[in-house]
């Protein structure tokens, strides 16, 4: 995980889980387009968090339009649902199957 990426992840765990230590997070990076996604892990959470910054506006990966597609998602369980979007960070669960 690069360390701009590293930073801003860890900064949003402690703000929103301050009862939960960042040791206790297990942060898996996941492969795909340009990076920048992760599995988080730890006491019941498993999410998973993908950062829109400009690297992925350079490959044409737009935050704006992913959101939008997943609203459109939302009722179908084709897609998962948003938990939390902070910045260029969107949050939401592992999906299974």
């Amino acid at each position: 995980m690069s360390k701009s990426y590293q930073q801003q992840l860890l900064s949003l765990l402690r703000e929103w889980f301050p009862a939960i230590s960042l040791s206790q997070w297990q942060i898996t990076a996941l492969a795909g387009l340009g990076g920048g996604t992760f599995r988080l892990q730890t006491n019941g959470i498993d999410w998973v968090a993908r950062y829109y910054g400009t690297e992925k506006t350079a490959l044409f990966v737009r935050a704006k339009k992913e959101s939008s597609i997943l609203k459109q998602l939302l009722n179908t369980q084709l897609a998962p649902n948003i938990i939390k979007r902070h910045g260029a960070w969107f949050f939401f669960p592992v999906a299974r199957g």
